[in-house]
């Protein structure tokens, strides 16, 4: 009887483990970023004027619907029509502060409509007072909610 022996002439190729490379990948780009450079980590937010490397935004404003990095923040505190901008930390979604029909800043709260709106959406004789306001006076009623809950939980 003859005996058959087979050999495997292809070249050996070890296979690539896709996620190891791509975390060698995500390592080696993380330590060419300078100091302040936009990583896309939750909570980071990058400046939408940057072009090439983007930077962290270090303040978002409200009247331009924009994020500024240190650098493009400049105008805002040095401008005189820029200073009374509204600057907060950063936002990550500013376009879902956005009025849909004007594409201003949802500034104002209408207790007619129940909502956020801009101030060109405003109805005669629609009561409106600020966004802030009236986050106020609905964390006060939620608290008070939420103690009156426990209060009766107590009692019985």
């Amino acid at each position: 009887s003859k005996s058959i022996k087979l050999i495997n002439k292809a070249p050996y190729h070890p296979q690539v483990n896709i996620i190891l490379s791509t975390l060698i990948e995500e390592l080696k780009k993380a330590q060419e970023r300078k100091p302040g450079e936009y990583s896309g980590a939750p909570g980071e937010v990058a400046c939408d004027v940057c072009t090439e490397r983007k930077l962290k935004a270090q303040k978002s404003c409200l009247v331009c619907l924009a994020s500024y990095c240190e650098t493009h923040l400049g105008p805002h505190t040095s401008a005189g029509r820029l200073k009374g901008h509204r600057l907060v930390a950063p936002v990550k979604d500013l376009d879902g502060r956005a009025c849909l029909t004007h594409g201003r800043p949802l500034e104002l709260y209408s207790r007619a409509e129940g909502r956020c709106v801009c101030a060109l959406c405003v109805e005669e004789g629609h009561e409106v007072i600020s966004v802030e306001m009236e986050w106020d006076r609905k964390k006060v009623s939620y608290f008070q909610w939420v103690f009156m809950l426990s209060y009766i939980k107590l009692v019985q």
